[in-house]
């Protein structure tokens, strides 16, 4: 019989929510196997109760950040490092290294828990599990990222692609964007995909209930104390002051279209009330 992990509560629930095929590959199949997600499902039941196609958010999110993330690294002349803040459990690194063997992949996550359990799957499935760093530190520590990067083999003058998904609703906006001008690069050639949680003068007041709903019930099982939301102009002020250029905004709609051919959850444009912004560092 094999082994199985218990994940934590909010941990399961985003796995729960992605299902498998957001993760095609054979390593994050082995990945899916070894889990156990039950802790998550009461969660899960109580979300969707606020709107039982919750899951369309997280699918679409995701793609916008896959194919991104792979098309810059297709692009590159050399292959690129990612740094993924605050992955959790998130088997991207698995999968993107199932497309790309070679790339170096850091993860920055606050929770030892998680990357000890983590850290052993990587072992048993990946190929090349050298390739992947662990590393525990909080996202909004810059000091401490960059330290814990350092040691773990990131160079800071290679090019790199920074993915801040899940996450930036539960750090404090300041210390993350300072974390995350570590980044900044003289010639704009890094990437940022930063995925957020809009204020709620930005979304369609008959969907309000949706994220409120949902954010103020995981806040109060997770005993998290805020919530971050931001809005476009609030990410361009960050972005201007490490020089930074935005190269594209994407919306529900607009990912729901591209990801399914048509809006059937989505249909107009502040129908959503998360956002996925690419940008050079």
């Amino acid at each position: 019989m094999v082994n199985k992990y218990k994940l934590s509560t909010t941990s399961a629930l985003v796995l729960l929510w992605s299902e498998a095929q957001t993760y095609p590959s054979k390593p994050c199949a082995e990945y899916f196997a070894r889990l156990d997600l039950t802790e998550g499902e009461e969660l899960l039941h109580g979300c969707n109760s606020f709107w039982k196609d919750y899951d369309q958010v997280i699918k679409n999110r995701k793609y916008r950040i896959h194919k991104e993330l792979y098309n810059f690294v297709n692009n590159a002349t050399t292959l690129p490092q990612v740094v993924i803040f605050g992955a959790g459990m998130n088997p991207l690194c698995l999968e993107v290294q199932s497309h790309f063997s070679d790339i170096k992949i850091y993860e920055v996550e606050i929770h030892q828990d998680s990357i000890n359990i983590k850290r052993e799957l990587i072992h048993e499935i990946s190929t090349h599990p050298q390739n992947i760093s662990l590393v525990c530190e909080d996202v909004a520590n810059k000091d401490g990222v960059y330290n814990a990067l350092l040691s773990s083999g990131w160079d800071p003058n290679k090019q790199t692609i920074v993915i801040v998904e899940g996450i930036s609703y539960y750090a404090e906006e300041k210390s993350l964007w300072k974390a995350l001008s570590l980044f900044k690069s003289k010639d704009r050639s890094n990437r940022i995909m930063f995925e957020y949680l809009l204020n709620d003068e930005c979304i369609a007041k008959d969907r309000l209930y949706i994220p409120n709903g949902v954010f103020g019930l995981i806040t109060t099982v997770c005993h998290i104390d805020f919530v971050t939301r931001y809005d476009r102009q609030k990410i361009l002020k960050h972005l201007k002051k490490l020089n930074g250029q935005v190269l594209s905004f994407s919306n529900m709609k607009q990912i729901e279209l591209e990801r399914t051919g048509k809006n059937k959850f989505f249909p107009l444009d502040d129908s959503g009330w998360i956002e996925v912004c690419l940008a050079r560092l």
